[in-house]
């Protein structure tokens, strides 16, 4: 018991800490995962509000789990729900690894009023091709 509570004094003294510092006080992580035939797809999404309007995405990491296959598919990108305007795709070739982080830099603005999401896909090439869209992650 004495360790749980030392483990969390600690992490409200380092939330404190980094709330404190310039730009980092609204950081954030939009998680977001979907099941290809019980291969899970994850994307961990990071950002932050700017001044004024605007939402900075600066990095995004995707990881295709219980997968060992090199040649998967995976999509990413950020948008704009309310103007169908897309301010960041990336997409791999047939080169995706399973089992691995893949990190993207993303450093990309998009205006906070144009419903802001992210969203990734992945065509998992293991055995059969298992494809699936994560949820729409709002920032």
């Amino acid at each position: 018991m004495n360790g749980v509570f030392r483990t969390a004094a600690i992490g409200a003294v380092v939330a404190a800490a980094l709330a404190s510092l310039p730009g980092l006080a609204s950081a954030a992580i939009e998680e977001t995962d979907c099941n290809a035939d019980g291969q899970w797809f994850r994307t961990d999404s990071y950002y932050s509000a700017q001044t004024g309007s605007t939402w900075h995405v600066s990095e995004a990491r995707l990881i295709l789990e219980s997968n060992n296959s090199k040649k998967n598919n995976a999509l990413y990108h950020v948008r704009g729900a309310s103007n169908n305007r897309t301010y960041f795709s990336w997409q791999s070739g047939d080169n995706f690894p399973g089992r691995e982080t893949v990190k993207l830099r993303v450093d990309t603005l998009a205006p906070r009023n144009q419903a802001i999401y992210v969203q990734g896909w992945v065509n998992a090439d293991q055995t059969v091709d298992s494809k699936c869209w994560t949820p729409r992650g709002v920032l």
